[in-house]
């Protein structure tokens, strides 16, 4: 199954200016409808015409419909109107739209032996971004309807990077404060991502190092034996009685 980043990273979807006209002017089936030559305004090098626009359009729809063949090639690439239109669509079809008990789903999801970290990031960020309240779910938030579509805060992004260390490894986000406090000090945990990612397999050799020693303090402690006490023989000295000489 696909989500928005795999649409957002394929190759045609380079410009992705295509990308947010579609979604804001809502086109319809001639997609051609709020499509204009670039004015003088956007820089030549950058200037696109109608017929371009419409080209790439109909090139990044072809993609989506691919990653979803199950789907109808029309229903995506002809009758869509944005890109959460086609959301919908693939969750009508497949009956899992969103809910309260869908955010739930979160703690099933586990770091898998051989999957990569960033692949693990992923999905965890795909999933947090999938259940972010739109006012068009048409759920409650104590008893009160979503007005705006909610962003990604800095405090959940923050919440995801410390959930992602854990599930690598529990003893990660204790070994990220000792090792980036500095850095810390001044900047959010989702900030040092970066060089999170880039420092984690030293990190994780670091934890498999401690907790390798552990074991073989562990081992020693277990099978050593109390050293017993060796009772050295006593030696009675008899008194020897001297002859007496008369």
């Amino acid at each position: 199954m696909w989500s928005l980043q795999d649409i957002q990273e394929a190759p045609c979807l380079s410009d992705l200016a295509i990308y947010s006209t579609f979604h804001g002017y809502r086109v319809h089936k001639t997609y051609d409808g709020g499509f204009a030559n670039d004015g003088k305004e956007v820089p030549e090098a950058n200037r696109k015409t109608r017929e371009q626009k419409v080209s790439m359009l109909e090139l990044m729809l072809g993609q989506i419909a691919n990653y979803c063949p199950i789907i109808s090639r029309n229903t995506i690439v002809k009758n869509s109107t944005s890109i959460d239109n086609i959301w919908q669509t693939i969750r009508l079809h497949y009956g899992f739209q969103i809910t309260g008990a869908h955010f739930v789903d979160f703690d099933a999801i586990h770091y898998d032996p051989g999957e990569r970290p960033e692949d693990l990031y992923q999905r965890l960020m795909a999933f947090i971004e999938d259940s972010l309240l739109r006012k068009d779910m048409g759920i409650t938030h104590h008893d009160e309807d979503i007005e705006d579509d909610e962003e990604l805060s800095p405090t959940l992004e923050n919440l995801l990077i410390l959930t992602w260390l854990r599930l690598i490894h529990p003893e990660l986000p204790k070994l990220i404060k000792q090792r980036y406090g500095t850095e810390l000090r001044a900047r959010t945990l989702a900030s040092i991502k970066p060089e999170i990612s880039q420092a984690l397999e030293s990190l994780l050799e670091e934890l498999r190092t401690t907790e390798d020693a552990k074991s073989m303090r562990a081992a020693v402690k277990r099978f050593r034996f109390p050293l017993k006490l060796q009772i050295m023989p006593t030696v009675q000295i008899s008194r020897t009685t001297r002859p007496s000489f008369s």
